[in-house]
């Protein structure tokens, strides 16, 4: 079975700063799923007709991956 396909951008950009020859820092910026393109998850395959709520999902995108994530960060070199 198949799942719906995956568009994801990611992004990240650096910076180093030198303060001497030994000593200096990192800035990151990092950006996953920057473009926010809704991930769909894989659909429902379960099927019991006994079950009502599974013949109303049976095939059918029930959830979605998580939206834009950010993250900073720094490293400092001494």
């Amino acid at each position: 079975m198949f799942g719906p396909g995956i568009s994801q951008t990611d992004l990240a950009l650096v910076k180093l700063i030198k303060f001497t020859e030994t000593r200096k820092a990192e800035l990151h910026l990092e950006s996953f799923n920057t473009y926010i393109h809704t991930q769909f998850l894989f659909t429902s395959t379960v099927l019991a007709f006994s079950d009502i709520y599974s013949l109303n999902t049976f095939g059918r995108a029930l959830s979605a991956a998580s939206g834009r994530v950010v993250q900073l960060g720094a490293k400092i070199y001494f």
